[in-house]
């Protein structure tokens, strides 16, 4: 025989009435098994038991057993007085049924010293609240000393205890957590299974059913394992209660099968493992019966099909390590975290159920953990490969349609080759009708230069021949030829200007270089376009270049830059304006500076002031073709320099030609003398 009522290991209570929430019972309880359950508490009370208790070192679990399991707490606070308020606390909620022993006197000796309260989902009518994660047990203690409490569990299924004492804060603390907790689960499980049905109605994948599947069995069983589908009433209520929680556990090893067959690439990793698959599949389908019947064919029937659920994780891991190794794909790699994290939790959560020991302490609710990473991390993972379906679909579209147009093509080639012969034929045509017109444009060009050389020659020679005629001293005379001489030559140039612009946007530009002189060459050409814009005040200035500079260039294609630039500053800025040229010499570059006070470029459209035909938007009714720029491109591109414009502040536009390396050190050397 045992000795009767040992003390064991003991709950210190006193903190509980001294502001402490919780005792947790984990490490704090001892057992023993009553095989057909035979003993009475005075049997125990006598120690009667063939078994002494034996100390758990956490939570207890003794896996499927027909065995009554008799747990003894000792219960202990430093001083003597009655304590009220606190209540016990035991989970899960499947036990069949959990009679709670409380003594209501010091030093009880026999049975009729002793309080029975009754859980149990056999005994739910004794349970208040239909929300119930856990059986709660009020505990009025008598004062002082030692106080031990019994519990007599009896079930039909694997039976496991744990839990602890709470005062009314602790239960009212503890029940809200695990409220807010389980309500979240079931308010993940249902977005992710609706994201996911909506994934399959798109993409019409069988994996994203599978998942909106097991979705819904894990809000199911939470929902189950929250007391809220239990019976109460009349004799038929346990029956009733065990055999809802049998199809919800069925239903959810179920899901988690599919899912896992559906996930695993069997026939490509796994391929002996295929009808391991299957049959457990068709197992679980059968297991179903096992919720109805009354013996312990449950329990025959699902252990092994845990260990099958146990054994798919690891083959789904393995699959998406192997998938992510290959791919490199960051929706492989959630989902490998995701079984990870399943697995790990799930082992835990087989072992207790067995009647292994609880390492994480969590019991039942280490399958309840295990939801929270991998419905997140798998969601994830859900929307990536689904991101990834849709990018192929459209490729494959993509190609489909392309196919389509090359058949058609290829249909259109085989009966209509004469069409696309004369097709090809006549774009052959154009071609060479456009290079003609361009051909005689530029033919063209060339008779009205000759044209209008001679007689303008002719004006210029007769001009400069009544200049010598004239005596030194009738100054009005000799002022008025000059002008006509200087009118004549910008006359010549105006029209040289416009006549190689259009050369210019036609055919492509090479300069033809000769040394000249830089003052020389830009105080002629200033003088001569600042007779042509009297209206405007136009400057000259130099910088770090002297008289004897030289620079070698095609001058005819600078002058016309520089005159563009300069007609441009003109026409678009206001009468009486400032205009500011500035020739200025970086080390052996030359750098032109045009500045004005007009208008200015919208800042969008800067980008865009080189390119033919152009204009700006705020150019409104003035006058022009949109090439001048487009020639100054030309020009500074034939010299390997470039051209850029700047808006100024408050307004206007500074244009900047840079031509590199092109000042020459001797004019000799150069090849001759400067112009």
């Amino acid at each position: 025989m045992a000795a009767a009522n040992p003390v064991g290991p003991t709950i210190d209570i006193t903190d509980l009435t001294q502001g402490q929430d919780n005792v947790a019972l984990a490490g704090r309880m001892s057992y023993l098994r009553d095989p057909g359950g035979r003993l009475s508490l005075e049997d125990i009370l006598a120690g009667r038991s063939v078994q002494a208790f034996t100390p758990a070192s956490g939570n207890i679990s003794i896996g499927y057993t027909d065995d009554v399991l008799w747990v003894k707490m000792t219960l202990r606070q430093a001083r003597a007085a009655a304590t009220q308020g606190l209540t016990m606390l035991l989970s899960p909620i499947f036990l069949d049924e959990v009679t709670v022993y409380i003594p209501h006197v010091d030093n009880p000796r026999g049975p009729q010293d002793f309080s029975a309260v009754v859980r149990g989902d056999h005994h739910t009518s004794r349970q208040s609240g239909p929300w119930n994660f856990f059986y709660s047990v009020p505990l009025d203690l008598p004062a002082g000393g030692d106080i031990p409490v019994y519990v007599r569990v009896a079930s039909s299924s694997s039976i496991a205890l744990r839990g602890a004492i709470v005062t009314r804060d602790g239960l009212r603390d503890y029940t809200a957590s695990r409220t807010a907790f389980a309500v979240g689960i079931l308010v993940m499980s249902a977005l992710a299974m609706l994201l996911n049905l909506l994934l399959w109605w798109q993409m019409r994948r069988r994996y994203f059913l599978a998942f909106a599947m097991l979705m819904l069995a894990n809000a199911s069983l939470i929902v189950g394992h929250s007391g809220l589908l239990l019976l109460s009433g009349g004799s038929w209520a346990h029956y009733g209660n065990d055999t809802i929680l049998g199809i919800q556990v069925q239903f959810t090893t179920l899901a988690i099968l599919s899912f896992a067959y559906v996930q695993i690439n069997s026939r490509k990793h796994f391929r002996r493992l295929i009808w391991f698959l299957r049959a457990a599949i068709a197992l679980n389908i059968l297991a179903f019966a096992t919720s109805f019947s009354t013996g312990n064919w449950y329990d025959l029937v699902m252990q092994p099909i845990y260990l099958a659920t146990i054994i798919c994780w690891a083959m789904l891991l393995l699959s998406d390590l192997t998938v992510y190794r290959r791919t490199q794909k960051p929706g492989s790699l959630l989902a490998v975290f995701a079984c990870f994290f399943q697995l790990v939790l799930g082992v835990s959560n087989l072992v207790v159920v067995v009647g292994g020991p609880d390492i994480l302490g969590l019991g039942e609710g280490a399958y309840w953990l295990a939801v929270v990473p991998f419905t997140l991390l798998m969601s994830l993972s859900m929307v990536v490969r689904a991101q990834h379906l849709h990018s192929r679909r459209r490729e494959a579209e993509g190609s489909r349609v392309l196919r389509r147009s090359e058949r058609r093509a290829r249909a259109l080639a085989e009966e209509r080759p004469r069409e696309l012969r004369l097709a090809t034929e006549e774009a052959e045509a154009a071609l060479r009708a456009e290079r003609e017109m361009q051909s005689q444009q530029l033919r063209f060009i060339d008779i009205v230069r000759h044209q209008y050389q001679t007689p303008l020659a002719v004006i210029k020679s007769s001009a400069a021949t009544l200049a010598k005629t004239l005596p030194e001293n009738d100054e009005g005379n000799r002022l008025r030829v000059s002008r006509i001489r200087a009118a004549t030559s910008d006359l010549v140039d105006v029209m040289q200007v416009s006549l190689e612009r259009n050369r210019m946007g036609d055919v492509p530009t090479i300069a033809n270089r000769k040394p000249v002189a830089v003052r020389a060459l830009f105080e002629d050409m200033i003088e001569r376009l600042s007779a042509s814009h009297a209206d405007h005040d136009v400057q000259l200035s130099f910088h770090d270049i002297g008289p004897a500079d030289r620079i070698l260039v095609d001058k005819g294609m600078l002058v016309i830059a520089v005159t563009n630039l300069l007609q441009n500053a003109a026409k678009f800025a206001e009468t009486g304006s400032l205009i500011e040229v500035t020739i200025e010499r970086v080390d052996n570059d030359l750098r032109v500076f045009v500045a004005d006070e007009g208008i200015g470029v919208p800042e969008p459209e800067k980008a865009n002031v080189a390119q033919r035909y152009f204009r700006a938007s705020n150019t409104g009714n003035v006058a022009g073709t949109g090439l001048g720029l487009h020639i100054v491109t030309h020009v500074m591109k034939a010299h390997g320099g470039h051209m850029t414009i700047d808006n100024r502040t408050p307004r206007g536009v500074k244009a900047s030609l840079a031509l590199p390396d092109c000042f020459v050190a001797d004019t000799r050397e150069a090849g001759g003398v400067a112009e």
